[in-house]
């Protein structure tokens, strides 16, 4: 088994502050940052994609970081409704505000929401941007694609999956990936980035 001698511990859930998103996102990152002393290695489990921003912030101290995420949607506008830090901008905010991200690769996208803006700021970020079309159809070139040495933040999101798989998810988008295709991705993964603050080197 994959998981046998590993010991699994639940550090509890962080409280959203009514009405406040940036008091909310200050409590991820002071909960986020606190396992990384002690865990080899931190999973963190929420539904909302705006997460993504805090919990990144919580690894500022990692020197590059490579985010890998499975998504049906960019996640970079400037804003959205008003908003700046909703789940429309995650990767905006985090691209703006985490000194060492230095790449951030999507696969999955098929959302049709995102707007030139968005997706040529991305690009211009570093993005790669990989449709879940480019992956069915060549696979392989995706996940050689993917960095050997930089610490990578894996992120899976929901919504990657097709509706028909997951159909609770709260912005469903058609064609997209099956458990088998987002399980090879998982398994061609690289390096994730450690717990620990002191130790900033990688594990697998």
């Amino acid at each position: 088994m994959r998981l046998a001698g590993a010991r699994l511990v639940d550090v509890d859930d962080v409280d959203p502050v009514q009405n406040g998103a940036a008091a909310t996102f200050e409590r991820v990152v002071s909960a986020a940052r606190r396992p990384r002393t002690v865990a080899r290695l931190p999973v963190f489990v929420g539904g909302d994609p705006s997460l993504s921003f805090p919990l990144l912030r919580a690894y500022d101290d990692v020197p590059e970081v490579h985010v890998v995420r499975l998504d049906a949607r960019l996640g970079f506008h400037d804003t959205r409704r008003g908003s700046r830090l909703s789940g429309a901008s995650t990767f905006r905010r985090s691209a703006e505000d985490v000194p060492g991200l230095q790449r951030n690769t999507a696969i999955g996208m098929r959302s049709a929401s995102a707007g030139r803006e968005a997706v040529e700021a991305a690009r211009a970020r570093g993005h790669t941007l990989v449709t879940a079309r480019r992956l069915r159809n060549d696979p392989a070139a995706v996940l050689e694609a993917l960095p050997e040495r930089a610490a990578l933040y894996p992120s899976l999101y929901v919504d990657v999956f097709d509706p028909s798989i997951v159909p609770g998810t709260g912005d469903p988008e058609v064609d997209g990936l099956g458990y088998a295709e987002v399980l090879r991705v998982v398994e061609g993964g690289r390096e994730v980035v450690r717990a620990s603050y002191a130790d900033r080197m990688t594990h697998r």
